[in-house]
């Protein structure tokens, strides 16, 4: 990565991100968490998913019988 785009990114974050919304886009909500973990959430389980083939890829993995 460049460093002036590492720059620029630190810099954007020091900013709150009530700056970066749109109209309409209240994130003082009590429910504005609730609202971006529906989309976040599953972002995360594929995430895991990719990850745990990878790994499974790479390392040969297998899963284990339990009795």
């Amino acid at each position: 990565m460049k460093t002036t785009q590492l720059i620029l990114i630190i810099f954007m974050s020091c900013f709150s991100a009530v700056t970066f919304a749109h109209a309409g886009h209240d994130h003082n909500s009590p429910l504005a968490l609730l609202s971006h973990l529906f989309w976040v959430v599953p972002v995360i389980i594929i995430a895991a998913i990719l990850y745990s083939k990878n790994l499974k890829k790479e390392y040969g993995i297998k899963p284990t019988k339990q009795k």
